[in-house]
């Protein structure tokens, strides 16, 4: 009996121990995105759900970010991060979950582009998204009943062309920079400074304390709004003339900073402490389908 015992306790240690299994597309397909030309419009996005994931145009930055749920700033690696942009279509094994996904493209990362990678502290300049003195002028937006869970569908496109850029994040959720005007619905502040990140040199960090979601639009200069296209291009790892940085440092957003004080938030200039990934290895080619 004492035998049975032992054997039994030791049986049940080691199972305990047996990491679970890995999570991986059942299949995939990996293709590099088609070159653009002058003034085509630029679209991309993604579509999660319990059967299926599909990336338009993505960065390796923006999938190691989806993969690792991390901002831009904190996948510290090569500048073709950016730049480097493919077309996926994955099929998910039966039964997964939409929120089992990010650990199938990590899995997709590791073997298709032989990501390797670690974790790390980083000090960083940002801008912290802060409520002024007299409070948020901010008001809710109607809340929306449709929330997708972890077999439901996911989907973000974002759009760019000479007219302006547009992102929309699903159940009513979007962003817009056209003419001079930004423009937001139902948008959270975590998502608000996550798309001022993308048009400001500095990362932007939501220290607001807001939960809600909200409609608002920022009215913007002639200057400003080109300044933040301007940076949106050069973050997104696109290219722009010299005369284009050169107009860059000259843009004080004076407008975006006045429109953000009439909603009762300001950008503070401060150094934290981020958690980063820093890649160690990683493959701008892909293996082979």
């Amino acid at each position: 009996m004492k035998v049975v015992l032992i054997l039994t306790g030791l049986l049940g240690a080691a199972s305990a121990q047996t990491p679970p299994p890995r999570l991986e597309f059942e299949a995939v397909s990996v293709k590099p995105s088609a070159v653009l030309v002058s003034g085509q419009t630029a679209n991309a996005g993604k579509r999660e759900d319990g059967a299926q994931a599909h990336y338009n145009r993505a960065s390796l930055r923006g999938l190691i970010m989806t993969a690792y749920d991390l901002k831009t700033y904190q996948v510290i690696g090569p500048d073709w991060l950016g730049t480097a942009r493919f077309d996926i279509d994955a099929k998910l094994p039966p039964g997964a979950a939409r929120t089992q996904v990010p650990q199938m493209l990590q899995s997709l990362l590791a073997d298709r582009f032989g990501l390797k990678a670690h974790n790390d502290t980083k000090v960083l300049p940002v801008y912290a998204l802060v409520v002024m003195e007299g409070g948020s002028k901010l008001k809710n937006a109607a809340e929306s009943e449709e929330q997708p869970d972890s077999q439901g569908a996911i989907e973000i496109a974002t759009s760019s062309n000479s007219t302006g850029i547009n992102a929309d994040y699903g159940n009513g959720t979007s962003a817009s920079l056209t003419g001079n005007k930004f423009a937001a619905t139902k948008l959270p502040m975590a998502r608000f400074a996550a798309t001022l990140l993308t048009g400001l040199s500095l990362p932007v960090i939501d220290m607001t304390g807001l939960t809600g979601k909200y409609d608002f639009a920022i009215t913007l200069s002639d200057e400003d709004t080109r300044g933040l296209r301007i940076q949106t291009s050069l973050n997104f790892g696109g290219t722009v003339s010299p005369e284009s940085r050169q107009f860059l440092e000259s843009v004080d957003f004076a407008s975006l900073y006045e429109g953000l004080r009439v909603l009762g938030l300001k950008l503070e200039p401060r150094k934290v402490a981020v958690p980063v990934l820093v890649i160690d290895s990683l493959s701008k080619t892909p293996t082979e389908n």
